[in-house]
């Protein structure tokens, strides 16, 4: 090798170690402002409150330890101390009474403060609709609250049935009974026992339900279109509708912020879904340290002029995120409050959250009668006071004007057709949210047409 070669070849290698040590610099400074950034962040984030179960770390965080037992001691065995779950906190149960009157207060204090926020607006009867006095508003509101008190009836005659096209999630309980149990069922109509159940009103005399009438409804809309908010258990809401209206999949990737879908043609009616779990009023969906969104608790932007300004409905629910009543009133009041600020002709509906049901895969059909007070209050993720709370949002969002539809009344009694396994909060469609379509077709046939609209 000649000395050109020679230089040439030491050049290379000395380039080559200098890139090494480059690179390894390099990724030690990147490694330790990642090591900051993570610590800084464990040390100033504090997660909002979540029904979802924390993780086992965070589950043995509150828990003392426990010395190793004496096998040789004569002294009695001390009890074993319960987990404090930060999900599922231990308390006193409250009597009936003491149940009864915490709802009655907080009741009172919805209406009284919803009422004195809400004054401003001199609301009349119920907007977006053919009820233009107060008088009829709260005739319409009794007549509401008879659809949803019942029973479900046993009724084994074949019928037709919704036909779920979309989420394939909901369509697990028909993928069970496929597998393990169609083969065997020996029944004249082979169908999931949960689904010859049919929701039937006390008083059918003074509320029948009338069977759904896509082109009827489609008329009633009027071409107003629909946006569904709330959380991820509003969603079911989209797909009932779906179900309800198309006789074809709609493609939807996704629960976050679905694109529209055309419900009706002539005129054309659409809906759409964003989710946002609390219905909070922001702007944008609020960020956690290091600029990443914040996704325990969904707050997808929908009051906004280009958002709330091309749908004239709105279905919504706060859904089981849990707060105390006091935030819970207050952040509800001022969503209505925003609401009839933008918009005071629209149409706000209102459904309540129903309980979740444990061990629902064992379930075979509805419950025999409402959850006492007492069994509401073992319920865990806060889920007996669903109760209360669905309380003080149906005094709220009647001051604003708007519909509530207690579905909960109804939804509760079903321990059965869930999803199931993890999933006992959700239900499997064909099922007992069917009788959601039901109860909505019913109540926009009452509400009626607006008088005058430019959706028309």
């Amino acid at each position: 090798m000649d000395q050109r070669q020679l230089r040439t070849s030491r050049r290379s290698t000395l380039r080559f170690i200098i890139y090494a040590v480059f690179v390894f610099l390099v990724y030690r400074l990147l490694a330790s402002f990642w090591t900051n950034d993570a610590e800084e962040f464990q040390d100033t984030y504090t997660p909002p409150a979540s029904n979802n179960p924390p993780h086992q770390a965070d589950q043995l965080e509150n828990v003392k330890e426990m010395p190793a037992p004496d096998l040789d001691s004569n002294e009695e065995p001390q009890p074993i101390q319960e987990l404090n779950l930060p999900w599922y906190p231990k308390q006193a149960k409250l009597s009936t009474a003491d149940r009864i009157e915490l709802e009655l207060k907080a009741s009172k204090l919805a209406r009284d403060e919803a009422l004195q926020v809400l004054s401003e607006f001199n609301i009349e009867g119920i907007p977006g609709t053919a009820v233009k006095t107060n008088e009829e508003a709260r005739a319409m509101y009794a007549k509401l609250d008879c659809f949803t008190q019942g029973s479900w009836v046993y009724n084994p005659t074949p019928r037709e049935l919704l036909f779920h096209l979309q989420e394939s999630l909901y369509s697990k309980c028909d993928k069970r009974y496929e597998r393990d149990h169609k083969d065997t069922d020996t029944s004249e109509w082979k169908v999931r026992n949960e689904l010859k159940y049919i929701w039937t009103p006390l008083d059918r005399s003074q509320c029948p339900l009338v069977p759904v009438d896509k082109s009827n409804w489609c008329d009633v809309m009027s071409g107003r279109h629909i946006l569904l908010v709330g959380d991820i258990l509003q969603f079911q809401m989209h797909e009932l509708l779906l179900d309800s209206f198309r006789d074809g999949p709609a493609v939807c990737y996704g629960e976050l912020n679905c694109k529209d879908h055309t419900l009706c043609s002539e005129p054309e009616v659409r809906m759409r879904y964003l989710r946002n779990d609390v219905l909070s009023v922001v702007r944008k969906n609020p960020e956690v340290p290091g600029g990443h969104p914040e996704m325990r608790v969904v707050q997808w932007p929908w009051i906004t002029s280009n958002v709330i300004g091309r749908y004239p409905v709105l279905i919504l629910n706060r859904g089981a995120s849990y707060v105390d009543d006091d935030l819970f009133r207050t952040q509800l009041i001022d969503t209505m409050r925003v609401i009839r600020t933008a918009k005071m002709d629209h149409l706000i509906i209102y459904r309540s959250t129903p309980i979740g049901h444990p061990d629902c895969d064992s379930a075979t059909a509805p419950l025999e009668g409402k959850p006492t007070e007492s069994e509401l209050q073992d319920l865990p993720y806060h889920w007996g006071d669903f109760k209360r709370q669905n309380l003080i949002a149906k005094e709220i969002v009647q001051a604003a004007g708007g519909v509530f539809i207690d579905v909960a009344q109804m939804t509760d009694l079903r321990a059965d057709g869930h999803i199931g396994g993890q999933d006992c909060m959700r239900y499997c469609i064909p099922g007992p949210l069917d009788a959601w379509a039901d109860i909505l077709y019913n109540v926009f046939v009452l509400l009626g047409k607006p008088a005058t609209s430019k959706f028309t």
